[in-house]
């Protein structure tokens, strides 16, 4: 088996980009490096930096967001903790670079730079929806 097929959307209007992702799950399965934003994919191709996350679960799974980093560790951005219902909202433009930039000059000279998902904890009926809001160079 394998982790549900999400539902996705991404608009990429000249530097902008709004992408959401929505799965359901019907087993135990988890997403373990799961592209919400795929650079390769867009207008501009290098510095991503986000804007605004929207994160809903239930109760039962783990959600966490990182920048994909082929040299190293992927860096971790955020986790919507297991226990935790609802909806959180995480608003980085008002940090010193306009959001939250991963920069792979100094992170790892072959990051992809990608946004990716990692759930843990998946049951049957566990929900993820994901909303984001970046720009990108």
């Amino acid at each position: 088996m394998a982790a549900p097929t999400a539902t996705t959307y991404t608009r990429n209007v000249g530097h902008g980009i709004l992408t959401t992702f929505h799965a359901v799950w019907a087993n135990t399965d988890n997403h373990t490096a799961t592209a919400i934003i795929d650079l390769s994919t867009m207008h501009y191709t290098t510095n991503l930096k986000i804007l605004q996350i929207w994160i809903e679960s239930t109760a039962g799974i783990s959600a966490e967001l990182h920048f994909d980093n082929d040299d190293e560790d992927d860096v971790s951005l955020l986790r919507h903790p297991v226990g935790t219902v609802g909806n959180i909202h995480w608003d980085f433009r008002d940090s010193p670079d306009g959001g939250l930039v991963f920069n792979p000059s100094t992170e790892g000279t072959a990051a992809t730079k990608d946004l990716e998902l990692l759930t843990t904890s998946a049951a049957s009926g566990d929900e993820v929806m994901i909303v984001v809001q970046a720009r990108c160079d």
